[in-house]
């Protein structure tokens, strides 16, 4: 099975609904590997080489590349979780979640919003009727992008000067700006962000995004975000 995310793709390892009896030992996992974690319920600890965590109901957990961990779990109370191990076998460039996904490889946190679609998740791999794959897919989608944009806030923009076409500067700031102050921006606002008149940001959404202001502001009230084009310069 394959999930494709943003335009990154993703091979399903394995996964799914389990209670842990024993311990699992130290390890890490290999490049472009990461392992995501829901407890369901019980308790137990996540160690990694840093520090240790208890684990509870509703924690989220997700180890990347080169990251040391192992689960201890309590006899009288073992933890029952989901878990997702997926590589990435096809990456892009200048998507700004993408980036901010990749640079993070290890998160932990109480995520009650992600319950649902672990559990979306379980059931679908457990009973895998026909179209299954959609609906994991689907919903690693959501926890993907709920995630991610966690960080939103501290993604720093590459410098100009790093980059190849000014252009390419400008849209991932559009990005950072719709994303974290969707509801707040105005044109004007964007405009002035980025250093351009409002004809010259209405030029730039059509060319990239296929929509203007207006069609780009509804799209994000209704929860989806738009999704840019190849054909940027």
């Amino acid at each position: 099975m394959k999930i494709n995310w943003r335009g990154y793709e993703f091979k399903w390892i394995q996964g799914g609904l389990g209670m842990l009896t024993e311990n699992i030992a130290g390890h890490v996992h290999s490049k472009n590997s990461y392992e995501l974690h829901y407890i369901i319920g019980g308790k137990g600890e996540l160690l990694t080489a840093e520090k240790s965590y208890n684990l509870s109901e509703e924690m989220f957990f997700i180890t990347g590349p080169n990251v040391y961990h192992e689960q201890k779990t309590q006899k009288e109370d073992p933890l029952t979780e989901v878990h997702c191990y997926l590589q990435c076998s096809g990456r892009k460039t200048n998507d700004i979640l993408g980036n901010i996904f990749f640079e993070h490889h290890f998160y932990i946190g109480q995520q009650k919003k992600f319950k649902r679609y672990f559990l979306n998740i379980a059931k679908e791999l457990e009973q895998k009727n026909i179209g299954y794959e959609s609906i994991v897919e689907c919903n690693l989608e959501y926890i993907l992008t709920e995630y991610t944009r966690s960080f939103i806030k501290e993604y720093k923009l590459p410098k100009k000067e790093d980059m190849s076409d000014l252009n390419d500067a400008r849209f991932l700031q559009i990005e950072v700006e719709l994303m974290s102050n969707g509801d707040d921006v105005t044109l004007s606002l964007l405009a002035e962000k980025i250093g351009v008149c409002e004809r010259q940001l209405q030029r730039l959404l059509e060319k990239y995004y296929g929509m203007n202001f207006t069609q780009i502001k509804k799209l994000l009230r209704q929860g989806a975000s738009p999704q840019g084009g190849d054909n940027f310069g």
